[in-house]
């Protein structure tokens, strides 16, 4: 935050985050674009996890 001050930038008003927030939008920059990857690395992950699991599910019922 020092950093922005340095350079005449101010950060968003709690409005403007509030708002960001209903409209689903995320922080423009380096930051935001390395967050929003490692959230869909983490989703796919998550999503292979499931299939393997519901795959197990199934062959245990076949057993059965």
């Amino acid at each position: 935050m020092a950093g922005e001050a340095a350079r005449g930038l101010q950060p968003p008003s709690s409005e403007e985050r509030e708002k960001e927030k209903k409209n689903g939008k995320r922080n423009e920059g380096v930051g935001a674009e390395v967050e929003k990857t490692k959230f869909t690395k983490k989703k796919k992950q998550d999503k292979k996890k499931k299939k393997k699991s519901t795959e197990a599910q199934k062959k245990k019922r076949k057993k059965k």
